[in-house]
């Protein structure tokens, strides 16, 4: 591979850009291991680092850095594919109880093998370029860094303003893997250009068709299935973690990164907060109940039968009339929140 006028630049960018997104979709794939913890943020970051050392290493040893270039950019999309398959189906891998989470090393060799991989991917690929871009002077390199973190720059931003929320996981790492192999094809020539171009618009296919959204939706299914619990209405990457809705006989369930979150119709939650905002006073006759609904506020629900009036009201109402009547109640159970 000559080592071409703008090679830091075209594949540098393209490279930063490939390695920014794949790394978002990998940690975000990873906060489903403990339920959106930040556990999850800091070991899988620091494993990804891991894996581009070990990735630069491994590339080090190679006597012609330049001839990889080619299949490692379209070995990507496989390494990438295979860390968040192993992410997402955590669950099916290790055995867990409904509910629990996978322990502390558990988690950390799940995301050695899944953000870690990733890692490596890039890191094998940023040695190679540098090797093959190198030439006998420090320039050809630095100008390889500076158009990586540009291109980091506009994968993140493109990742957070239009992909999030907008596309499945999978057809992101599509599409992050076709960046890199047009960046590799750009400064490639003859057959070695020609499968780098071939690669990167079957990925960028792939991520515009049904086939990645059917993954999505089937491995979705498999790793809610592996919760125990119930049936699996729908599913979504919205930009803030991933959405999930079970159905268990009439009551649906609100799933965040595998945690439950909120079930609904849930009838004896506030309830169990009415009975201890109300034991706080001897004999309550008058309620205001604040943020609360109709049939939380009906009389059936107050655990007493003296009660003589009791309105439900909305928040913002609420916060006014609790600060009128605040220093006339002696009673008002302050430490439940929600109540006046």
């Amino acid at each position: 591979m000559p080592p071409g006028r703008h090679l830091p630049e075209i594949f540098g960018f393209a490279l930063g850009a490939t390695a920014t997104v794949a790394q978002v979709v990998l940690v975000r794939e990873a906060l489903s291991l403990c339920g959106g913890n930040e556990l999850a943020l800091g070991l899988g970051l620091s494993l990804w680092l891991v894996g581009v050392a070990l990735g630069a290493l491994a590339a080090g040893w190679l006597p012609r850095p330049g001839s990889a270039l080619a299949s490692t950019a379209v070995a990507a999309a496989p390494a990438f594919g295979a860390a968040w398959a192993i992410l997402r189906l955590h669950r099916s891998i290790v055995d867990l109880p409904a509910g629990g989470d996978p322990s502390l090393p558990a988690i950390a060799a799940l995301l050695a093998v899944g953000t870690g991989l990733g890692g490596i991917a890039v890191g094998f690929l940023f040695t190679v370029a540098a090797r093959a871009a190198a030439d006998g002077s420090d320039r050809p390199v630095s100008r390889l860094y500076t158009a990586e973190a540009a291109g980091a720059l506009v994968g993140g931003l493109a990742f957070s303003l239009v992909m999030a929320g907008r596309i499945s996981h999978p057809a992101a790492l599509a599409i992050a893997a076709g960046v890199g192999a047009l960046g590799a094809g750009a400064v490639l020539s003859g057959a070695s250009r020609a499968a780098a171009w071939a690669a990167a618009a079957l990925l960028i296919v792939a991520a515009a068709g049904g086939p990645l959204a059917a993954l999505d939706q089937w491995t979705s299914t498999l790793a809610f299935e592996a919760l125990d619990a119930g049936e699996l209405v729908t599913s979504t990457d919205s930009p803030y973690g991933r959405l999930a809705v079970g159905r268990i006989e009439d009551q649906h369930q609100l799933y965040s990164d595998g945690r439950l979150v909120r079930a609904f119709p849930d009838p004896w939650r506030r309830s169990e907060q009415i009975h201890l905002a109300m034991a706080q006073h001897p004999d309550p006759r008058r309620v205001l109940l604040v943020g609360g609904e109709r049939r939380t506020g009906s009389r059936r629900a107050w655990p007493t039968a003296r009660i003589e009036r009791s309105s439900p009201t909305s928040t913002t109402r609420s916060r006014i009339s609790a600060a009128r009547c605040g220093r006339r109640r002696r009673y008002a159970p302050s430490a439940i929140p929600g109540w006046s």
